[in-house]
């Protein structure tokens, strides 16, 4: 008896769980694409501009009527840039010169060997870095090669300009290499 329930319960399930019954395996869907656009050639009323402006009243040729009351205020040729502080007792400032070319420059207060390190951004794959020494010789670097010049600590621009410190019982300048150096362009 056990084993004859067994099997009628094996067959149900079997059945119940089967390979797709009725269903068919055909794609019947159907799409419908509904739109609220107005249908080709149909009678499209446009909108008209508010306060009595024609409806060119932006287009070439027609004067904006609020001009008057804007004023063009040009910054004085010697306005400073805002400054950031900076580590190493140095200050962090970003420009943009007359062509368009945004110039970080970081400056440093009372470093024995640097004055200041510049970014200059030609565009997004054209940057190049300038470390300015004490000693009024400018190294040129490729702009990818220090990440970024707001935070570096002072000891990256000496690596980059090839600059070693020697301990501080040491009272001569430090080694410098020369091959990186070129003088200032102004």
């Amino acid at each position: 008896m056990r084993m004859l329930l067994a099997i009628s319960l094996a067959a149900l399930l079997a059945g119940s769980f089967g390979c797709g019954g009725a269903q068919s395996n055909e794609n019947s869907s159907t799409v419908v694409a509904v739109t609220n656009n107005p249908t080709a050639n149909s009678n499209v009323v446009p909108l008209t501009p508010v306060n009595g402006m024609p409806p060119a009243a932006n287009a070439n040729g027609f004067p904006n009527t609020n001009q008057p009351n804007v004023t063009v205020v040009n910054p004085p040729a010697n306005a400073k840039p805002l400054t950031f502080p900076a580590p190493d007792n140095s200050e962090y400032a970003t420009t943009m010169d007359k062509t368009g070319e945004a110039i970080e420059t970081r400056t440093f207060h009372d470093n024995k060997y640097i004055t200041k390190v510049t970014r200059t951004w030609k565009g997004v794959d054209d940057k190049t870095i300038q470390i300015y020494l004490k000693n009024g010789k400018v190294v040129n670097l490729p702009g990818d090669k220090l990440p970024e010049i707001r935070s570096l600590p002072v000891e990256s621009f000496y690596n980059a300009a090839g600059i070693t410190v020697t301990p501080a019982t040491s009272s001569g300048p430090p080694a410098v290499n020369k091959q990186q150096q070129t003088k200032p362009s102004n």
